[in-house]
C-alpha cells in the first residue's frame, strides 16, 4: 500500500473539573505565591495566608463567583487552621495515578 504517512495522534487525558472533596495543587503562581483569602473575591477581603507553588489542598466548599473569578474554599489536609478561598485560575486537580479508577 502506498499513500501519505500520518503522524501518530497524541492522546491527552481529559482534564478533571475541580469539585468539593478533590485534592488540588497550587499552580502558575511562581515566587509570588497564592493569596488565600477569608472570603471569595479580591475586593473587601483579607489574605489569611499565602501558599507556594505545588502546595496541596482539599476543596471543602464552592464554587462561588466574585470579582470576575471562580473561587473554591480550600483547606490544608494536615492543618485545618490553614483554610480560605482561592481563585480557580491557580488550582488544578491532582492527577489520577495509573491504576486508580
Amino acid at each position: 500500500l502506498s499513500g501519505p504517512t500520518l503522524a501518530t495522534p497524541f492522546l491527552s487525558p481529559t482534564p478533571r473539573a475541580i469539585a468539593v472533596g478533590e485534592t488540588v495543587i497550587v499552580t502558575d503562581v511562581g515566587v509570588q505565591e497564592l493569596n488565600v483569602r477569608d472570603s471569595a473575591g479580591v475586593i473587601d477581603t483579607s489574605i489569611v495566608f499565602r501558599a507556594p507553588e505545588g502546595t496541596r489542598f482539599v476543596v471543602v466548599d464552592g464554587p462561588r463567583q466574585g470579582d470576575g473569578l471562580t473561587w473554591w474554599q480550600i483547606q490544608d489536609p494536615f492543618d485545618s487552621t490553614r483554610r480560605g478561598w482561592a481563585a480557580s485560575n491557580y488550582l488544578v486537580p491532582e492527577a489520577i495515578t495509573e491504576g486508580d479508577s
